[in-house]
């Protein structure tokens, strides 16, 4: 992999993009501002911008949110026992994108930056 960004990259870049405006249309929806629901639509756009630069700080937040999310899918699939299609793609997704950051040649893109 050269210094060249990559699509899937790009891809995931725009996808955590994607999440932090959903994140803050859901928090307009619900009752008003909240700081918890903002930080985390803020972290999302912090990450989404940081994978499209190919920063290695947004590779590690980028990692340690998809770990908090997939733990959350897990719970909502075990404990609360919500078995739907959403939550069982989701979990995939975020597995997908840890395998895809812990990769090593995505490891040296981003170092070279």
């Amino acid at each position: 992999m050269d210094i060249k960004k990559s699509a899937v990259t790009i891809l995931l870049g725009a996808t955590f993009l994607a999440l932090s405006l959903l994140t803050a249309a859901a928090m307009m929806l619900m009752s008003g501002f909240q700081w918890g629901v903002a930080l985390i639509a803020f972290v999302w756009l912090l990450s989404g911008v940081g994978l499209i630069f190919l920063q290695n700080w947004a590779r590690l937040l980028a990692l340690l949110q998809t770990a908090c999310i997939f733990l959350t899918q897990i719970y909502f699939l075990y404990r609360v026992r919500i078995f739907n299609f959403f939550h069982i793609a989701f979990a995939c997704f975020f597995i997908a994108t840890f395998i895809y950051l812990i990769n090593p040649k995505v490891k040296e893109q981003f170092k070279r930056k």
